[in-house]
């Protein structure tokens, strides 16, 4: 099983984490920060995987290899309020894909 700072990390609870603007506020945000690591023109379809911590922040992200994103863009989009099942915060793993327009 998955842990971080010895949590077990969660895919199911029953408070979702939830971004500070939505979903499409994070969809918006990260497309402005991801950047092709070729020349790259069209729409490419990324995948993102990252935990949320109890603290809403964006932790162990891993994203397609035909894009790259700063630590520093990273932090930037770590504006969530955390997941919650049982009544208290818990890290929650995130799976989100989507296609950014390149060019």
């Amino acid at each position: 099983m998955d842990s971080i700072d010895g949590m077990l990390i969660h895919s199911v609870v029953e408070s979702p984490p939830e971004y500070k603007e939505g979903l499409e506020g994070f969809l918006r945000d990260i497309s402005e920060k991801v950047k092709p690591k070729h020349r790259l023109v069209g729409c490419i379809r990324v995948v993102f995987s990252f935990v949320i911590d109890i603290e809403g922040n964006v932790r162990n992200m891993c994203y397609s290899d035909n894009v790259e994103i700063t630590k520093e863009a990273i932090e930037e989009i770590s504006n969530w309020a955390a997941g919650r099942s049982g009544g208290v915060n818990v890290p929650v793993r995130m799976y989100i894909s989507m296609y950014v327009k390149f060019g």
